[in-house]
């Protein structure tokens, strides 16, 4: 497993990576994990990617900073 967290001034992202099995992406099921991710993810408008093949599966989430209010 692999973990890369990345602040910058705008953003945040993060990637979590694997060498599993990996999962079918064009299955309509998604599991209780992923989906609350993808929720909280929404929540703060950020981006979230999946890339899964039978080598592994990589895990994309960005989300933007709030330039306005900084203090808050």
């Amino acid at each position: 497993m692999n973990v890369q967290l990345v602040q910058e001034a705008d953003r945040v992202s993060f990637t979590v990576q694997d060498d599993g099995k990996g999962f079918e992406q064009q299955s309509e099921m998604e599991g209780m994990g992923l989906r609350n991710i993808r929720q909280r993810v929404e929540a703060f408008q950020g981006k979230m990617n999946i890339y899964s093949s039978s080598e592994g599966t990589e895990v994309h989430v960005e989300l933007e900073l709030n330039k306005e209010g900084k203090d808050d």
